[in-house]
Order: structure tokens, then C-alpha cells, then sequence
């Protein structure tokens, strides 16, 4: 019971964290075609990148929480607490890092059927919602997770400091 009511306290405060972040006001920067192209060629490197680092990181937790020599009978009631933190605010990472990189497309493709007369806010990438239809913008998504991702090392560090501490 003690697993799942720290898996919820964990989820809770994500979701308070992305309520904050989704939040924030629209302000475009006016730019190019050319630079929103560039921009989403970087955002899409990026979030390749943070997805690999991601997915080690989770399974390094998985490992610390789950593995017959480490598992929860040795882990003290905080180190669990906070693993199961950085377990829930990286895997929810992961998931805002996969759906960054599915709405590039989309965001390219509405951008480039667009015509351009002088540098324009419509072309920042950063602000365009992720898809057609009413959804968060990239911006936006992107710093979730990376608050997502802070969070979830924060957590697993407090496990680390915990351990060196006993």
C-alpha cells in the first residue's frame, strides 16, 4: 500500500508541475521558414538525445528498486520514497520527450505550407501547438519534460546521498 500511495503523492505533484508549465502565456518571437526549419531540426536532436538518456536513467531506477540484491528490503523507507519520485517524474519524462518527437512532423508540416513575407511569430516552432487540433505547444512540452526530468534527478541523487549517509 505504502508503494502506491507514494506512486500517487509522486503523480500528484507532477501533474501540479505540468499545470504550471502548460500554463504559460504565448509569446512568439518573430522568426523565419528558414528558422523554424533549424529550430526543428535542433528540437528533434535534442529530444533524441534526452530520450536515450532517459530510458538509461529509468532502467537504472527500475534496477535500483526492482534487483533481488538492492530491492526494496535494503532500500531505507526515504531512499524508496525518493526512488519511486525519480521513477515517476522520468518515466513521465520519456512520455513528453516521445510526444515532442511525434509532433515534429506535424509542427514542419503545418510551417512549411505556410508563405512568408517578413520575419513572423507564426514561424516559431517553439509556440506552434503540437498538433492540428487544440494541443499543448512545443514549447511547452519540452520544458515539462525538462522539469520532469530535473525532478526525477533530484529524486534518484536524494536516493544516492541517502545511501552515502547510512
Amino acid at each position: 500500500m505504502h508503494i502506491w500511495l507514494s506512486i500517487l503523492v509522486w503523480s500528484l505533484i507532477a501533474g501540479g508541475l505540468a499545470r504550471w508549465r502548460l500554463s504559460r502565456r504565448y509569446s512568439p518571437v518573430p522568426t523565419s521558414l528558414e528558422g523554424a526549419r533549424q529550430a526543428l531540426a535542433f528540437l528533434g536532436d535534442c529530444a533524441k538525445w534526452m530520450s536515450g538518456i532517459q530510458t538509461a536513467t529509468l532502467g537504472g531506477v527500475i534496477w535500483l528498486l526492482f534487483e533481488q540484491d538492492v530491492r526494496l528490503s535494503t532500500l531505507g523507507p526515504w531512499q524508496l520514497w525518493f526512488g519511486i519520485g525519480s521513477f515517476v517524474f522520468t518515466a513521465l519524462a520519456l512520455f513528453c520527450c516521445a510526444w515532442v518527437l511525434s509532433a515534429i512532423p506535424s509542427v514542419a508540416s503545418r510551417l512549411h505550407g505556410m508563405q512568408q513575407t517578413a520575419p513572423d511569430g507564426a514561424f516559431d516552432a517553439h509556440e506552434a501547438t503540437m498538433f492540428a487540433a487544440p494541443s499543448p505547444r512545443l514549447g511547452n512540452m519540452m520544458a515539462l519534460q525538462h522539469w520532469l526530468w530535473a525532478g526525477g534527478l533530484v529524486c534518484i541523487g536524494l536516493v544516492v546521498v541517502l545511501e552515502l549517509s547510512k
